[in-house]
């Protein structure tokens, strides 16, 4: 594939079937095709954590934030990273953070609908 999301979907096929290694590199083909894409990185933190690598996950989902403040879907996988650490106060504030983007992501989609509504 040419394109970086058909790499990350790739990759994802290859995580469900347990093929950590496949799946890795096609993240990494992905990454290299479009970096900045918070779902990669989550998917390359969700990938660390079911191998036990607890610190490269960390690093990953870390990036994915980066990216994107708001990607909820990482917000919630740290703070499960964080819950199976014992670092709970660390959990809260992600899952907290999970919360305030998902509930921003759905006013922004009202908004959005209410705008679209008086055009039509």
């Amino acid at each position: 594939p040419s394109c970086g999301q058909a790499w990350y979907f790739l990759g994802r096929c290859h995580a469900d079937q347990g093929q950590y290694r496949e799946a890795f590199m096609a993240y990494r083909q992905s990454v290299s095709r479009n970096e900045n894409q918070p779902d990669t990185w989550c998917a390359i933190g969700i990938l660390y954590q079911q191998m036990a690598q607890a610190r490269d996950s960390l690093q990953a989902y870390v990036t994915a934030v980066f990216f994107n403040q708001d990607h909820s879907a990482t917000w919630t996988d740290l703070g499960l990273l964080y819950e199976s650490c014992d670092q709970l106060v660390d959990a809260y504030l992600c899952y907290k953070n999970g919360l305030t983007s998902l509930h921003k992501s759905e006013r922004d989609e009202m908004s959005f609908e209410s705008v679209r509504e008086i055009l039509t």
